[in-house]
């Protein structure tokens, strides 16, 4: 796939991709209030603090059992069909009012909230409908097998969110996502196998939303999807990916994770740690890491599956910032766009870049890109396309074509204005093949090639183009 294809695809994505975040808002929104009228009964926590739980009605065997331990709040579920809503009290930030169908509870003085579901296709929700919610502790969701929805809005948790479900079998899904969100420490998700695994942090208007500690998400064999849109995140950030499905209607699809802004559009989402996301097998849609600055590291593994990926300006009009090192590999085709795709804005690299493509026709596009650290490109076999325009090499650069059978433009984009510079030894080992096509600027402003230590073509081929539009301000030429 050319870059110009990549582009149009992008922007079939994009659609797909709002209409996710669209669709989750929808579900996300909770406004219906629980029955008012219940029978009050009062027990005493584990420490002397008094609580409560009030029930709409005596039940002998209610589906979904609702108790408090001390000042934990404690939903165990059957293996039916689940439907669980918990509400926040109004000037009230320690009580709830839980809904499972037409049972309805109040609970008082909760710091934390354990939900054990059964084997059904089970959902809870937690809804801002009355007031917001406020959890000064964790919340721990044991999901169990089964398809498996977790949604909120407006939840402010304490300190930790662990969810955890189990298989859910080729036709059903999970999914977990919450809206105007703060957790004050880690978010940990596990999933099993699925259909569909989602997972999805948003905002629906500008503000902040933020996860104070690591993030961590486990999926099993499936299409996986993770979103986080106008997120700000205080640790590392680990995604790990299960194989795609072999058969069935999610089969050879892997999935895709993004990090955008939408509503945020005048700064950078932060992710104070190192990201890293895996993928053992399946067609990626597209990876994306827009609008966003990491301190740390990232590091992507895409597996043996097509891959598309960007780095770039989405919600926002500003570069990337990754302030460490980046780190993309994988065994399959691979399409990589540093700086375009979007907003064409770019990106800043501290640390060193690395990629390492798989075997298949790779696309690698460079744009406004500054690169503190050692660049490392190693393409794959088949005929592949980079193109570099507009960006800055602070360290020295090698770029391997194995086969010899890529295209290389270096500044040769007609409506790009400035020069790519290598500061320190360029490298393009193009080998044996003799089909390697080089080209070192485009003969008009702005495109322009400057080097200032060596830069070595090996093999110096009938392929290379050394043009007038490279420039030794130190002295030198191009070398074998």
């Amino acid at each position: 796939m050319g870059l110009a294809e990549m582009i149009s695809v992008r922007g079939i994505f994009r659609t797909s991709r709002e209409k996710q975040t669209t669709s989750f808002g929808q579900e996300a929104s909770f406004r219906t209030r629980p029955n008012p009228t219940y029978m009050k009964t009062h027990c005493k926590s584990a420490n002397g603090i008094p609580n409560s739980i009030e029930l709409l009605e005596q039940r002998i065997a209610p589906a979904v059992l609702v108790t408090t331990l001390g000042h934990k709040l404690v939903i165990k579920g059957d293996n039916s069909g689940d439907t669980i809503q918990i509400d926040g009290v109004v000037g009230s930030p320690t009580d709830f009012t839980v809904t499972a169908g037409a049972d309805v509870s109040h609970v008082t003085g909760i710091t934390d909230i354990a939900i054990a579901l059964g084997s059904g296709a089970d959902s809870v929700a937690f809804s801002n409908g009355v007031a917001p919610i406020s959890i000064s502790g964790s919340v721990v969701i044991d999901g169990g097998a089964g398809g498996k929805s977790v949604t909120g809005v407006g939840v402010t948790i304490g300190k930790n969110l662990t969810v955890a479900y189990g298989n859910a079998g080729a036709s059903a899904t999970h999914t977990t996502g919450f809206t105007d969100t703060t957790i004050g420490g880690n978010l940990t998700v596990h999933e099993g196998s699925a259909l569909t695994s989602e997972v999805y942090m948003t905002r629906g208007s500008a503000g902040d939303s933020t996860i104070h500690g690591n993030v961590s998400i486990t999926n099993g064999t499936g299409e996986n999807l993770t979103i986080f849109q106008d997120m700000n995140f205080g640790g590392n950030v680990t995604i790990s990916n299960g194989p795609a499905a072999t058969s069935g209607p999610g089969a050879g699809i892997a999935g895709d994770t993004q990090f955008y802004n939408t509503d945020n559009t005048t700064a950078l989402s932060v992710i104070k740690g190192n990201v890293t996301i895996s993928y053992k097998s399946g067609e990626i849609d597209y990876d994306g890491l827009w609008d966003t600055e990491i301190l740390g590291n990232v590091t992507i593994n895409h597996g043996s599956g097509h891959a598309i990926t960007y780095f770039d300006g989405d919600g926002t009009h500003l570069a990337d910032i990754i302030r460490g090192n980046l780190s993309l590999t994988g065994t399959g085709q691979s399409d990589v766009a540093l700086g375009t795709g979007d907003n064409a804005t770019g990106l800043i690299l501290g640390g060193a870049l690395k990629i390492v493509n798989g075997n298949g026709g790779d696309a690698l596009s460079i744009n406004k890109v500054t690169v503190g650290g050692t660049t490392s490109i190693a393409d794959g076999k088949g005929s592949n396309t980079t193109t570099i325009d507009d960006s800055v090499f602070a360290k020295a650069f090698k770029f391997i074509d194995p086969k010899g059978t890529d295209t290389i433009r270096i500044d040769t984009t007609g409506s790009t204005t400035l020069p790519t510079v290598f500061e320190q030894a360029a490298t393009i080992v193009t080998g044996t093949g003799g089909a390697a096509a080089v080209t070192l600027g485009g003969g008009s402003a702005g495109e322009t090639v400057y080097a200032y230590s060596t830069f070595t073509i090996d093999p110096l081929g009938g392929g290379v183009t050394d043009s007038l539009d490279i420039i030794f301000p130190f002295g030198g030429a191009i070398s074998a």
